[in-house]
């Protein structure tokens, strides 16, 4: 097939228009990568790798605007594109990219993400590792960012119970306190561990 008409728009964007109908809107990087111009001769190949590029350098800027917010997983990255309508290919092709600049790093993420849960929301390791599979956060990843951070699970389930319990608390008030720390994510045995600090240490 043949290019019979280029258009370039204010928009950093181009319509192309080919002898067999076909009609598609692609970036002007994209124009100046394949050297298309009104004329050039595609077959059907290479029409299909040009509009899979031009996909993946779309999609890959909406991926670095997604990154420069915050810290973000790769499965989160995925899931992002995949709403935006990109297939496992162009998914594919963008966290190499991204890989490739440093852009992703899931160890780090978890290790921010544990860092914020902990010091922020006094969340406790279960639920911080319930949400960090959910996150797509491989298991190795997770137990050693957990491992890392076990002491100040202690620190901030004491700090929560001495907030939480008046000085001479019933049963009831302690039940009460020991559900609230489980809410969050505290481990029975780290319950445990706090109660005995706040009562006998």
């Amino acid at each position: 097939m043949k290019i019979i008409e280029l258009v370039i728009s204010e928009l950093n964007k181009a319509t192309i228009r080919t002898d067999e109908d076909v009609s598609i809107i692609l970036t002007l990087d994209t124009l100046v990568e394949y050297g298309l111009s009104e004329g050039t001769e595609l077959t059907d190949e290479e029409l299909t790798e040009i509009i899979y590029y031009d996909m993946t350098q779309k999609a890959k800027d909406l991926a670095f605007k997604f990154v420069s917010r915050r810290l973000r997983s790769q499965k989160e990255i995925e899931d992002y594109l995949r709403n935006k309508g990109y297939d496992e290919i162009v998914q594919e092709n963008v966290i190499k990219v991204l890989e490739r600049y440093d852009y992703i790093n899931d160890e780090e993420y978890a290790r921010a993400y544990m860092n914020d849960k902990m010091k922020i929301n006094k969340l406790g390791k279960d639920r911080i590792r319930y949400e960090l599979r959910h996150k797509g956060i491989d298991e190795e990843v997770i137990n050693r960012v957990i491992l890392a951070n076990s002491s100040l699970e202690i620190e901030n389930a004491v700090e929560i119970l001495r907030k939480s319990l008046p000085e001479s608390p019933s049963y009831k008030e302690k039940g009460k306190a020991y559900r609230k720390l489980a809410g969050k994510g505290y481990s029975p045995s780290v319950i445990d561990r706090a109660f005995y600090i706040v009562e006998y240490e």
